[in-house]
């Protein structure tokens, strides 16, 4: 089996120097900059603080995306899907439900539920449906179509 390496960058965005973990979260937050200037959105943060889960383990969400009302949203974004991802997302989920974000946005490059293995996306589809708060987006072509790569 192919183990999935993610490519990391190093760039500074928003004014603040970002140790992105993977080339998505760089182009990810690249387009949340395009919003900004856009004002469609207020700000964006990366990697700013850390949720502890019941099981011990930390989480830290990859954005937080703050709208010009105030609220506060997370934006995680995900490559390839594996069962452990699921399994955390899950934790998160049953552990942060209502604390001060309104919403949760799992950002994929890319749809690959052809791909990955189904019983992650019926678990994540499940997830979804258990929890309205969550929000999934598929964004690879909008990132291509701006230039992103």
């Amino acid at each position: 089996m192919k183990r999935y390496r993610a490519q990391r960058i190093t760039d500074t965005l928003n004014g603040q120097t970002c140790h992105f973990r993977s080339k998505l979260e760089w182009r990810y937050a690249r387009y949340l900059e395009i919003l900004m200037g856009q004002r469609e959105i207020a700000d964006w943060r990366y990697e700013e603080f850390k949720f502890k889960c019941s099981n011990g383990k930390t989480y830290t969400p990859d954005f937080v995306v703050i709208d010009h009302m105030g609220g506060k949203f997370i934006h995680e974004t995900k490559g390839p899907l594996f069962p452990k991802n699921v399994t955390q997302i899950r934790q998160l989920f049953e552990d942060h439900l209502n604390s001060k974000f309104n919403e949760y946005h799992l950002i994929f490059d890319r749809d690959d539920k052809k791909t990955r293995a189904k019983s992650c996306w019926r678990t994540l589809t499940k997830l979804q449906m258990e929890y309205p708060e969550i929000h999934i987006h598929y964004i690879g072509s909008t990132l291509r179509t701006l230039g992103l790569k």
